[in-house]
């Protein structure tokens, strides 16, 4: 095994046509055991390890190059580890088509001449396979996700044209029109107001509440804190994880923040934090 970070396989045309595997009903939905990462000679991940059970809101919070995004795109199986393993329902991710990866919405190329409808249409691909055109059923789907999203109004309108929330709005719904069974997201709430912040974190609820676990990379500890049920302190390495009283505690973010951050003791015993970091980008 190399030393390098590389990309899974199948890929390309064997990816699409592959049989995706049957879930292993007593595996967690994922499981990541020892995972690192690395990036000529830099350690993007060390030895990462958890679990995500069922049915669980997980925030995955650190500062700028901590590997946020390097993780989501491993457990996504954009990107296969240079040791350790990951399991999604007892396989490798890269063979799933039950994983929607929302990406940071700088990491997208909004050129590209697609219409809302149809960049939902897209989570449908892989259910599609190469040689079937969507059929009346496919876009009911389409239809039902951007109704979720509150979207069906622009679903004719360029990609590009939307705002940044809408745009966001619309890459929720191309997860929901994937029928997807683990959701991951990079970044969902940077940039975005308050009423689009609250209609995404309901979405995920939502999602909970259906038995779909979701992972969102975050910098918003005060967020993490109060609407998640697990959090990961990532830095590299794994800092802490559990629930937000046990994740979040004073010592550990001291040790993942460093000289970035600002710790404010509150009256009743919190904790305010500030990350000079603000704005995450692509921490590989």
């Amino acid at each position: 095994m190399t030393d390098q970070a590389r990309e899974p396989r199948p890929t390309g045309f064997e990816q699409v046509l592959a049989h995706p595997p049957q879930h292993i009903l007593e595996a967690p939905p994922i499981k990541v055991v020892d995972v690192t990462v690395r990036f000529d000679g830099t350690t993007a991940l060390d030895q990462v390890s958890f679990r995500v059970p069922q049915a669980e809101k997980v925030a995955v919070v650190g500062p700028n190059g901590a590997g946020k995004t390097t993780l989501l795109k491993v457990l996504s199986g954009i990107l296969a580890p240079s040791s350790g393993d990951v399991q999604v329902y007892g396989y490798g991710p890269a063979s799933h088509v039950c994983i929607a990866y929302v990406p940071q919405r700088s990491q997208v190329d909004w050129r590209f001449p697609v219409s809302v409808a149809d960049v939902v249409m897209m989570g449908r691909i892989k259910k599609l396979g190469l040689l079937r055109w969507p059929s009346r059923p496919d876009w009911d789907v389409v239809d039902n996700a951007l109704e979720r999203v509150g979207m069906t109004a622009l679903r004719d309108r360029h990609i590009r044209a939307l705002s940044g929330g809408q745009q966001q709005r619309v890459f929720l719904a191309r997860a929901l029109a994937q029928e997807a069974e683990i959701v991951l997201l990079d970044e969902p709430l940077t940039g975005l107001d308050a009423p689009t912040q609250e209609a995404i974190l309901a979405l995920l609820d939502e999602l909970k509440n259906g038995g779909v676990p979701s992972l969102v990379a975050t910098h918003d500890l005060t967020l993490a804190g109060e609407r998640f049920d697990r959090v990961l302190l990532l830095n590299r390495a794994l800092v802490s994880q559990g629930s937000p009283e046990v994740a979040l505690t004073r010592q550990a973010l001291e040790s993942a923040y460093g000289a970035s951050m600002h710790l404010l003791p509150l009256g009743n015993g919190a904790l305010v934090l500030t990350d000079f970091h603000a704005g995450e980008k692509d921490d590989e």
